[in-house]
């Protein structure tokens, strides 16, 4: 269940690490991209540092509340259409959103910059 947004232009889904850490309801699926995906790429991400304090991470303010996400890359596939999203996929790692319902992420309808 993603909630759409004319205001921003990217996708936000609802990480395993935001869901295990409590940051994010259990209630709503969520998405692990390593050992899932071969097209799956986090942003200055380096797997001998094991350090999550040097991810890119941005916060994204919504009038429902602050959201705060990893930067990340994959294929992603709406419908029948499929596309690279290069650094334009965002792992939600924490969120403070007002928002009534289940919400699995956010889909960004807004132009690009």
């Amino acid at each position: 269940d993603l909630v759409a947004d004319t205001g921003s232009n990217s996708l936000i889904v609802t990480s395993c690490a935001c869901v295990e850490s409590g940051a994010c309801g259990s209630e709503n699926r969520c998405f692990r991209g390593f050992n899932r995906s071969s097209t799956f790429s986090v942003k200055d991400y380096d797997p001998l540092k094991k350090d999550p304090g040097s991810l890119s991470a941005v916060q994204i303010d919504f009038v429902s509340g602050p959201v705060t996400a990893v930067i990340s890359t994959d294929v992603v596939t709406l419908g029948q259409e499929s596309a690279k999203m290069d650094e334009g996929l965002l792992l939600m790692m924490s969120q403070a959103l007002n928002f009534g319902g289940k919400m699995e992420g956010i889909l960004g309808l807004g132009l690009p910059p």
